[in-house]
């Protein structure tokens, strides 16, 4: 009779903290080592650049906890003095975040936001692409130049080919994320300011993360302006393939 009780009064917490979860909020808190009274800005992702939200400040031990509105799902930005992270709330989330403030987004963990994880595996896959580039510059440096055509050939190899692993990465993300916001993420990646995905080239990477989008949220904005974007190429598109209007001469007057 005991256990049942037990079970009984386990279940009625249960059921007090799914009611009383606030949807239309979440909660981010932690501590970042080396943030002694330092501040955290918050930015909105948006089709023009970022939209700045919030300023949080640290307490001289590195702790912060604030709660957010939370609108429509959106990918957001938390920005230390020189870096950053992307993560990806929901309504009634309580994620926990810390680090190192001066290398955020090396050392994060970030926990209780199933999809900022998924941005935690992207942004990993980053640092680790950045650090291949650094031991490759570095291993340049020490290289005798006096040969410098075999070493440009060696570095252009080394380079494709990192950037090549790299977008076979973003690649198989975005298929085992479609319908993710996340996938909108890895689809604007760029690797030393080139973008991986052009809609030139990669127009039916574009249409992919598009057609997920528009499955789980139709009304987003962020989903509205990769529309937008997707229709826009499309309509060039043809107006590129349409024949051209032929100028009236003589015999076409008759």
């Amino acid at each position: 009779m005991k256990n049942i009780r037990n079970l009984f009064l386990i279940a009625l917490a249960i059921i007090v903290a799914s009611c009383s979860k606030d949807e239309n909020s979440y909660q981010i808190s932690g501590k970042l080592k080396n943030g002694s009274n330092q501040t955290l800005y918050l930015l909105e992702m948006q089709d023009n650049g970022f939209k700045p939200l919030d300023t949080i400040d640290l307490s001289d031990n590195g702790k912060f906890s604030v709660k957010e509105n939370f609108g429509e799902p959106s990918i957001f930005i938390l920005q230390a003095a020189n870096d950053y992270i992307t993560f990806c709330p929901s309504g009634g989330e309580n994620i926990e975040l810390s680090g190192d403030y001066q290398d955020l987004s090396g050392t994060y963990i970030i926990k209780g936001s199933k999809e900022s994880e998924k941005l935690k595996i992207l942004n990993e896959q980053q640092v680790y692409t950045r650090k291949q580039l650094k031991d490759m510059f570095d291993q340049l440096n020490m290289m005798n130049i006096e040969d410098a055509d075999s070493v440009r050939a060696i570095v252009t190899e080394q380079f494709q080919m990192l950037r090549e692993q790299q977008k076979t990465f973003l690649t198989k993300f975005i298929e085992d994320n479609q319908g993710s916001l996340t996938s909108l993420v890895a689809l604007y990646r760029q690797f030393e300011n080139r973008p991986f995905f052009d809609l030139n080239r990669d127009f039916d990477m574009f249409d992919k993360v598009l057609k997920g989008l528009k499955k789980a949220y139709p009304n987003n904005s962020n989903t509205k302006n990769l529309e937008a974007l997707v229709n826009n190429f499309k309509q060039l598109q043809q107006n590129n393939t349409q024949p051209q209007n032929q100028p009236l001469t003589d015999a076409t007057k008759k």
